[in-house]
């Protein structure tokens, strides 16, 4: 898709200054498949005893841990360290310029040379739904961008829902 989009003679242009992350979930059964490329995430509420714990589906594709930057500074890119508590982010900077939160991404050209890459990474879970609203299991699934795991945690987020039955 990455390729497609770029190659691409009216969206090319565009996405070679531009990109997103993605996060698809394919449920099939009590199969999960989960495909991130990026800074978005997907987490579930998970039930035990009444209280609802968050599990990540997901991990965030951030510069400066350590498999990303490796790639990043082998390819030419420079990653810039994140601010006091996560704020700015660790960026990716090509050329000096460019600044992407991000390591992996769909889009962004200009950094695919630096290494930033489309591939997501891929995890498969097992899902054991709750019998009702209030029963022990998986009670919920949450997926969300950066602009909000920037400012709240996996269990923030499962609190905030879990309070709401529906």
């Amino acid at each position: 898709m990455d390729k497609e989009l770029l190659a691409s003679p009216d969206l090319g242009p565009t996405a070679r200054g531009a990109g997103t992350t993605s996060n698809v979930l394919y449920f099939n059964g009590e199969t999960v498949y989960i495909a991130c490329s990026g800074d978005s995430r997907a987490i579930m509420g998970k039930r035990a005893g009444g209280k609802v714990s968050a599990f990540d589906l997901s991990k965030d594709h951030k510069p400066d841990l350590p498999d990303e930057r490796k790639r990043i500074e082998k390819a030419g890119g420079v990653v810039s360290a994140a601010g006091p508590n996560g704020l700015p982010p660790s960026r990716v900077w090509v050329n000096g310029r460019v600044g992407l939160a991000m390591s992996r991404s769909i889009g962004d050209g200009e950094a695919k040379g630096h290494g930033v890459i489309p591939d997501p990474e891929v995890k498969v879970v097992t899902v054991k739904p709750a019998a009702n609203a209030t029963a022990d299991g998986d009670a919920f699934v949450c997926v969300a961008s950066d602009g909000i795991w920037e400012f709240i945690s996996s269990q923030q987020a499962c609190d905030v829902i879990s309070k709401h039955p529906t």
